[in-house]
């Protein structure tokens, strides 16, 4: 997340975007001194959805990647099939048994216990 920041951009001459900004951004505070002949001033891409970007299907319910990240948590010394096997007792397990690398999904997962992100999911 970009969140309260205060930016002083100089001068910005013939480029074709002046700031690009992917995910959540917010209260953002940008000064220019100048802009000329540039195509756009911002692009913002709002992202990918989070099912996205594990590689679950987009109906993944959220509490199931919830409860599976409280899982993970506690997991942190476990191989990657071990970790697999305890999603099977889960409801996240129904969303990836379609999916096309279980592993890869757990590992993004594992990751994602890391993250600030997690503990943003994990708020209800």
């Amino acid at each position: 997340m970009f969140k309260n920041n205060k930016i002083n951009i100089g001068s910005v001459i013939d480029c074709g975007t002046v700031v690009k900004a992917s995910g959540e951004i917010e209260g953002n505070e940008f000064t220019f001194r100048t802009v000329q002949n540039c195509n756009e001033v911002f692009a913002i891409d709002e992202g990918r959805s989070i099912q996205q970007q594990l590689g679950l299907p987009p109906e993944t319910d959220i509490e199931s990647i919830r409860e599976a990240i409280a899982v993970l948590k506690g997991q942190k010394d476990k191989s990657i099939p071990e970790k697999q096997e305890s999603m099977k007792e889960l409801s996240i397990w129904s969303y990836l048994e379609r999916s096309d690398n279980i592993a890869n999904i757990i590992i993004k997962l594992t990751d994602l216990c890391n993250s600030p992100l997690a503990s943003r999911l994990l708020l209800p």
